[in-house]
């Protein structure tokens, strides 16, 4: 097209510059008052745009091939974060499917305190409800609560899970050691976990998991543990029927 006098001319599909001053669509050339310093000058930008493009595009699938870095959440940052997860032993008392949900079941859940927490949880998949009815979990309570399904969540109970999101994914359930009392608060070596929980706002707790979960691990001898160091309580280590996998 021919551009009004003293406005540019800009044509974004299927176009190319040449050494003229002209733009180039299809087999027309279309006169534009770019000057050719300034053409020049809007070259070299959108290559570089397009090198800066592929450079992240590499990065981001070297990444992805390597897996998650763990030396990122490896600090003692770490270690803070672990004492402001209120996770503890429970018991659930009641178990039911969620009205028109495939996969999820609501618990009634004793961490220990005088009510028992609400739980929403998609174990359906991997266990019965007579499987969990005063099963013993382990329980990470100081969540933000959230609405599945119409009906609240105010914990999350603990598994260890491989192929997590897969059709195959396989989840058990971490066990408390026998003749652990519900609302025993977690050991990883000489931390107490949850130990600087109190007063802790839920508002931006999932940050803290996010330091957190990641270095969450199942060990050869199926003991849950974190970096390396098994999670106990009183009675003896947190197990599972898994190894070698993460615990969400």
């Amino acid at each position: 097209y021919e551009p009004a006098p003293g406005q540019y001319g800009v044509v974004r599909v299927e176009c190319r510059f040449t050494k003229s001053t002209s733009i180039v669509l299809g087999n027309k050339s279309c006169p534009t008052r770019l000057p050719q310093g300034d053409l020049a000058i809007w070259q070299d930008r959108e290559q570089k745009k397009q090198l800066q493009i592929e450079t992240a595009k590499k990065i981001v699938e070297e990444r992805r091939s390597r897996g998650p870095d763990m030396t990122t959440y490896a600090g003692p940052q770490s270690w803070a974060a672990l004492t402001k997860l209120d996770i503890r032993c429970g018991r659930i008392m009641e178990c039911g499917r969620v009205p028109d949900a495939d996969s999820l079941y609501l618990l009634k859940i004793d961490i220990g305190e005088a009510q028992p927490r609400q739980v929403v949880s998609s174990l359906v998949k991997h266990y019965t409800e007579e499987e969990l009815k005063d099963r013993q979990v382990v329980v990470y309570c100081n969540i933000k609560p959230g609405k599945m399904r119409g009906f609240e969540s105010q914990a999350m109970v603990l598994a260890a899970t491989q192929d997590k999101g897969a059709e195959h994914e396989r989840c058990e359930l971490l066990t408390p050691p026998k003749g652990c009392k519900e609302g025993t608060r977690v050991q990883s070596g000489a931390i107490q976990v949850g130990s600087a929980s109190e007063g802790v706002s839920t508002k931006n707790i999932s940050k803290v998991w996010g330091q957190v979960q990641p270095l969450l691990q199942m060990n050869d001898k199926k003991e849950a543990t974190f970096k390396g160091t098994t999670w106990t309580f009183p009675e003896g280590a947190i197990t599972s029927g898994l190894t070698g996998c993460g615990i969400y």
